[in-house]
Order: structure tokens, then C-alpha cells, then sequence
């Protein structure tokens, strides 16, 4: 008996499979390790999870992207740590591998991001892969913040269809799902039969967007919009916080949605009183038809 003890005692249960195999795929432009970015630097990165053990090993069954930012909110606050915001969250049950290319633009504002790739089993065994983008505006005193940004519509989850405005961040659809990216998110493309439209969260035609799922939404933000008289040309002389806030001011009464064309200047006002301009810059020609926006906001 006492010599059968140690096979018996090591019998009781097998080894557990070890938690799933992730990492970055490394192919030309793709992003996979720390760096530092300019400020909406455009980025993919491909991630690739399986099982260790197809014979034994528990089936994949969740994937997520979280990210957190430190960003430094406005030139008289010290710099933010945010908690993580839940970027991608898709169930994969039942599957032995998986493989995903995410699409992100870094923030307009000086910072840390750090991106955390997790995928866990059906064991709740669970790998995690992670880098840090660093992003610096030469001038990150300003007071007001100047940037271009290409709005998806919003056929796909993987559409970049909203825009927080005062960080400049451009965001997919699967990321406003969730409440920490809701709570910033000021402005969203509607596509539709009579012309690209621009929508606050808020407002009523924001609820057509496809794959936004904004009826469902915890915050909604109101967004004001309003047609202004600038022309381009007096869009790109606008070069102070006062100046915005008068074009603000000069476009009168605001509204939650606008049909937009090229060439237009709107003005907007955030749920925050954040005021801006932007210029629609270029409408595509091909479908889906995108549109490429200049902007100018109070931090």
C-alpha cells in the first residue's frame, strides 16, 4: 500500500492545460511593442490566440482589448489616471484559434495608452499581451486643439464612426459599446439615402446609425451643431480659443443633427461647453463614403 501511495496520489487529477497561447503577429507596419506615436498616428495590430493542446485543451472563449489612458486633460490639471476602458469585448466560444486586426488611432492629446490584448478559455484561464503608446503634442500648453480626423460610417462594428472631440479620439463601433467610451463621445457619422449626416448621441437621427447601438446607450451625450457662414479660408485663420468661442457664438441657435457637405464649417458645442469648429474637408466619392474632417476644440 505504501509503495502504490505516490501513484495513486499522483493519479487524483491531471495536470491542467496551460491557459492559451497569444501573442502579436510581426509583418511590416504592424504595431506589437511599446513606442512612442505623434498624435492620431494610425496603427493595426494582428493578434493571434490557440489553444495549447487541441486533444485536451479547453476551448478558447473570450477575447478583449482594454485601454487605459494617462493623458493630461488641460494645460492647468496635472496628468489623469483613467481607469481602463473596454475597447473590444467579443465572445469566441468553441474555437481552438483566433485572429484579430485592430484598427486604433492614438489620441490627440499628450499621454500614456496602454493597450491590454486578454483572451481566456473555457476554464477561465486567461493570457494577456500588452504595449504603451506615447503620444506628445509639440505644444501641449495650448489651450485649444487642431487636428484632422477620417469618420467611417458605420456599416461594420469595425467602422471608425465616432469622434470625442476635445481629445480627438476617433473611434470604432464595437468600442461605443462600452459605458467608459460613451461618456466622451460627442459626435457620430449617420449614414443615409440623402447625404452624409453628422449626429450628437443625443439627438434622434444618431438612433439609424447601424452598428452604434446608440438607443441602448448609458450616456448620450447633446452635442449642439450649427451651420456657419466661414469659408474655408476663414475656417484655417481661426487660431485662438477666443476666436472659436466667438464662431461658436456668431452661428446662433444649435442643433443635434446636420446633413454636412464639403467645404462646410460647423460649429459645435460639447455637454461640456467645450466649443469648436470643423471643417468638412473632403467627402469620398466611392462607397462607403467617408468623410475627412479638420477640427478645432477647447481642450
Amino acid at each position: 500500500m505504501l509503495l502504490l501511495a505516490p501513484a495513486l496520489l499522483g493519479s487524483c487529477g491531471a495536470d491542467p492545460s496551460p491557459a492559451p497561447y497569444l501573442d502579436f503577429l510581426s509583418e511590416g507596419a504592424l504595431l506589437t511593442n511599446t513606442r512612442a506615436a505623434t498624435p492620431s498616428d494610425t496603427f493595426r495590430t494582428r493578434a493571434f490566440s490557440e489553444v495549447r493542446d487541441a486533444a485536451r485543451s479547453p476551448k478558447l472563449r473570450r477575447f478583449t482589448i482594454g485601454v487605459q489612458y494617462s493623458v493630461r486633460l488641460n494645460n492647468q490639471e496635472a496628468r489623469v489616471e483613467e481607469p481602463e476602458r473596454l475597447y473590444l469585448d467579443t465572445l469566441i466560444s468553441g474555437r481552438d484559434f483566433f485572429l484579430f486586426t485592430n484598427r486604433l488611432k492614438a489620441s490627440n492629446i499628450s499621454g500614456r495608452e496602454t493597450w491590454t490584448y486578454a483572451v481566456e478559455d473555457a476554464d477561465g484561464q486567461t493570457t494577456r499581451r500588452s504595449y504603451v503608446l506615447t503620444v506628445r503634442q509639440p505644444d501641449s500648453i495650448r489651450t485649444w486643439l487642431s487636428y484632422s480626423a477620417r469618420l467611417e460610417p458605420s456599416v461594420r462594428r469595425t467602422s471608425l464612426a465616432a469622434l470625442a472631440t476635445p481629445r480627438g479620439l476617433v473611434l470604432p463601433a464595437h468600442a461605443a459599446d462600452a459605458r467608459g467610451f460613451q461618456e466622451l463621445i460627442d459626435l457620430v457619422y449617420v449614414p443615409n439615402g440623402t447625404g452624409p449626416t453628422l449626429a450628437a448621441p443625443g439627438a434622434a437621427a444618431a438612433e439609424t446609425a447601424p452598428n452604434l447601438k446608440v438607443r441602448g446607450w448609458a450616456t448620450r451625450r447633446n452635442t449642439g451643431l450649427q451651420l456657419t457662414a466661414l469659408t474655408p479660408t476663414g475656417f484655417g485663420q481661426i487660431n485662438s480659443d477666443v476666436a472659436i468661442t466667438a464662431a461658436v457664438a456668431a452661428a446662433g441657435n444649435r442643433v443635434g443633427s446636420l446633413r454636412v457637405q464639403k467645404d462646410q464649417v460647423l460649429a459645435f458645442r460639447t455637454a461640456d461647453n467645450k466649443d469648436g469648429l470643423l471643417l468638412v474637408r473632403d467627402v469620398g466619392t466611392t462607397s462607403p463614403v467617408a468623410l475627412v474632417l479638420d477640427v478645432k476644440v477647447i481642450r
